[in-house]
């Protein structure tokens, strides 16, 4: 997203910590994320229905529901 170099999780605390920490918050605190729920549900519906038919699977299921979220949140 914003470079190796230059993640929230690679910088030591300092202001350049800091300001990335408040752009991320900006979209990503308790009460933003909130927009994103409906984006969840639907997912976990999706989810439910192929673990149930294909319970085996799960790891694949998994990784699918948890990708999907991530590209609808960042690209829609």
């Amino acid at each position: 997203m914003m470079g190796w170099d230059r993640s929230l999780v690679f910088l030591q605390y300092g202001k350049r910590f800091l300001l990335h920490r408040e752009i991320l918050q900006n979209y990503f605190g308790q009460q933003e994320s909130m927009v994103f729920n409906p984006i969840s549900y639907e997912e976990s519906i999706v989810m439910v229905k192929r673990l149930m038919d294909n319970p085996t699977d799960y790891k694949n299921i998994m990784a699918r529901y948890m990708t999907c979220i991530i590209v609808k949140i960042a690209y829609g």
